[in-house]
């Protein structure tokens, strides 16, 4: 089911979608951070950090925003106050109304009830292959633009 949206086709009703996920975060100079999602498995040798993805859910799943932050609690915690702010086309762009995103079991069942089903990273690659992962570069700028907005919806 496709839904079409200020002239851009989603794949669903939500204009976002959102993914945790382990990651390993290098800072390659003054200006670059590298960020390496790994979907399967960690390697050994690396000590994860984790990062939240929000993805515009059109073909492409274009990156708006990459949120690092250094545990899967506070993975968990950040992925789930930014999933139930997702936006629908239905609503004209805005989030559910606050009762139905109070909590995630919450807006969990929202989405069962509209008939969408979680997002799977499998959806962002070719069928086959294994241990994926995928490797963000950002310039200093974006990312402690969105270090900020982490810290923005963890309250800090």
């Amino acid at each position: 089911m496709s839904i079409v949206f200020e002239d851009q086709e989603f794949f669903d009703d939500r204009l976002i979608v959102t993914l945790r996920a382990p990651c390993h975060l290098e800072r390659t100079s003054d200006d670059l951070f590298e960020t390496t999602i790994f979907h399967e498995r960690v390697p050994d040798e690396v000590d994860p950090t984790w990062s939240v993805m929000v993805m515009v859910n059109t073909l492409g799943f274009r990156l708006v925003r990459l949120l690092n932050v250094p545990s899967e609690e506070f993975a968990r915690s950040v992925h789930e106050i930014v999933e139930c702010a997702t936006t629908f086309a239905s609503l004209r762009g805005r989030p559910l109304p606050p009762e139905r995103r109070a909590n995630i079991g919450i807006f969990r069942e929202e989405i069962r009830k509209r008939g969408l089903l979680p997002f799977n990273y499998r959806t962002l690659y070719s069928s086959g292959g294994s241990n994926h992962k995928e490797h963000v570069m950002q310039s200093a700028e974006q990312f402690f633009n969105d270090a900020r907005e982490t810290m923005r919806i963890l309250n800090f």
